[in-house]
């Protein structure tokens, strides 16, 4: 997940521009910035390029599974009842996609699409890039 804030000292995030999953992530960022060798950025990395150096202080945060067990329960009982007695009866059992399901519900993230039907707008302060 990858968000700004103004706080150094609590995990909160001002506005969450992208929630992801990967085997290797170092060579996922890579790849939204465009120096992966296959493309150019893409609207993630451009956003990051556009507001460096500001963006070397955005959190980055990184979630195994079990760690997103907790957002993956909290998305569930916002699912109909007969939904959540389905999850119930396998077990809670989840898998990667479910989790990062789970996370775009609960944080709407800007950039994300897919599983996220009606995101928030970018923030005004980055839709443009910022003077130098």
């Amino acid at each position: 997940m990858l968000c700004s804030s103004h706080s150094s000292l609590g995990r909160w995030c001002e506005t969450v521009f992208y929630v992801g999953q990967s085997h290797n992530t170092y060579n996922r960022l890579l790849a939204h910035l465009g120096l992966d060798g296959r493309s150019g950025p893409n609207v993630l990395g451009r956003l990051i390029l556009d507001h460096a150096p500001r963006s070397d202080g955005w959190h980055f945060e990184e979630y195994t599974l079990e760690e997103c067990r907790p957002f993956v329960l909290a998305y569930r009982v916002t699912l109909p009842e007969p939904m959540q007695a389905f999850y119930q009866s396998l077990g809670n059992h989840y898998d990667v996609d479910l989790a990062e399901e789970a996370l775009m519900k609960l944080h709407r993230p800007c950039l994300n699409t897919a599983m996220n039907p009606n995101p928030p707008p970018l923030p005004e302060r980055y839709q443009h890039r910022p003077e130098v």
